[in-house]
């Protein structure tokens, strides 16, 4: 083989090479921008906020209220685990659907405007499932304000959009992801919880595409 074309290969897996770690470092680089998936809000008849950290959930869908983009904010009724075991000595623990309501009302919303639904949910994927049930049985809804963490917003609104094709009309799911969640997008490698958070969406992710999708 001429020394001719030893260089010229070398050259073309330099190259090649080059390209697979550019093309590796902007995959890594924007795995946390592709989590938070937001849309523009829109007048809608109901926000639903998914059960997890209060703070910046609980200020988002305030916000959203208090602009009068909906009149009603919903979410589902937290599985406790454990909480069981300490009723028969007359203990209620109080879950994250009660502090958040709470929550709720002393921001400004009025206490007849928060819906706690009453099926007890333990992951989005029963929520989502419990909140269609509702918009199943109020017809007057059409369309909803779907707020989380930023980081599961895209997760959540697959999840939300496959869970509601089996209403018997159109719903409208608008993405509206809180912009208070302390979730750094674009530098997550240099935040150990949004690191934990990137590498847990995408595992959560793929868990959506193989299984969870199709019990929708």
């Amino acid at each position: 083989m001429s020394l001719i074309r030893i260089k010229k290969m070398w050259m073309i897996y330099v190259i090649f090479a080059a390209v697979f770690l550019l093309t590796g470092f902007l995959v890594i680089r924007n795995m946390g921008k592709y989590l938070v998936f937001s849309q523009k809000p829109e007048k809608s008849d109901l926000i639903v906020v998914l059960l997890g950290p209060i703070p910046d959930r609980a200020l988002q869908a305030f916000d959203l209220y208090n602009a009068g983009y909906a009149g009603k904010i919903l979410f589902a009724n937290e599985f406790q685990y454990g909480a069981d075991k300490l009723k028969p000595f007359g203990i209620e623990l109080e879950n994250t659907s009660s502090i958040l309501k709470r929550t709720l009302i002393k921001l400004g919303t009025a206490e007849e405007d928060v819906i706690i639904l009453k099926k007890i949910t333990a992951s989005t994927q029963e929520e989502a499932q419990a909140v269609a049930e509702y918009v199943q049985l109020h017809e007057e809804i059409r369309s909803i304000l779907l707020v989380t963490s930023s980081y599961h917003s895209r997760r959540t609104f697959k999840i939300f959009s496959k869970a509601l094709k089996g209403a018997d009309r159109e719903i409208t799911v608008i993405s509206s992801p809180s912009i208070y969640t302390d979730f750094n997008q674009y530098r997550w490698w240099n935040d150990r919880d949004s690191a934990k958070m990137v590498f847990l969406e995408y595992l959560k992710l793929m868990n959506y595409y193989l299984i969870e999708q199709f019990k929708l």
